[in-house]
């Protein structure tokens, strides 16, 4: 069996399926758009961004109160 996957315009929708569904043989599934989906489950809360804009706004009026990654890791691996 073929697959085939098609672009259709929101006004069409209802038509184009109505219409695939009533040929028989044709097994009709709604494909998930990946892009999508990806979106949907990255969900940032206001008082998270608050704590982060709170943290950038810190490193930059501080950047001398940061450390870089390879510090951290030194210092992390010395300490676990």
């Amino acid at each position: 069996m073929a697959r085939y996957t098609l672009t259709i315009p929101e006004s069409k929708t209802e038509q184009v399926l109505a219409y695939l569904k009533s040929l028989r043989g044709v097994k009709v599934e709604e494909a998930v758009d990946q892009q999508e989906e990806q979106e949907d489950d990255i969900v940032i809360h206001d008082w998270q961004k608050k704590i982060l804009d709170e943290e950038l706004e810190f490193i930059e009026n501080h950047p001398d109160k940061t450390i870089s990654l390879k510090d951290f890791k030194a210092v992390a691996k010395k300490h676990l």
